[in-house]
């Protein structure tokens, strides 16, 4: 089983268009790919099930570090004739992975292993 745009809606609540939340899903399918691939996942003893969490935990985290993830994250709590509406909201603080609480579920699920993802070097080679 693969992570699911349901699975992140259910996690931030989010209104947005499937086509919306499956980019970041995508990408956050292949930051997880490269982590069982660096073995890093399988060093920390991670099954399907939590890999399938943490990509879809990681999603949210990369959709809610948008404006447009911003935006409809925005309500707290409204109430109306009686009625009350509670969403829960993703504060960013900061940067890299664990500047929201999405990212640091993803990271705890992970084990640790995206904690270091948004701090390599990256390297440019020129041919000649």
């Amino acid at each position: 089983m693969a992570a699911t745009v349901e699975q992140m809606k259910a996690i931030n609540g989010s209104v947005a268009a499937d086509v919306v939340l499956q980019p970041f899903l995508d990408a956050a399918a292949l930051v997880m790919a490269e982590k069982v691939v660096l073995g890093c996942l399988t060093a920390k003893g991670a099954t399907v099930p939590m890999i399938d969490a943490a990509t879809a935990w990681l999603a949210c985290h990369l959709f809610a570090m948008t404006s447009t993830g911003q935006d409809t994250n925005a309500l707290k709590r409204e109430t109306f004739e009686g009625y009350t509406e509670e969403k829960a909201m993703s504060q960013v603080t900061g940067g890299g992975i664990m500047s929201t609480n999405y990212g640091q579920t993803a990271n705890t699920l992970s084990g640790g292993c995206l904690v270091e993802t948004d701090k390599r070097v990256a390297s440019v080679c020129f041919f000649g």
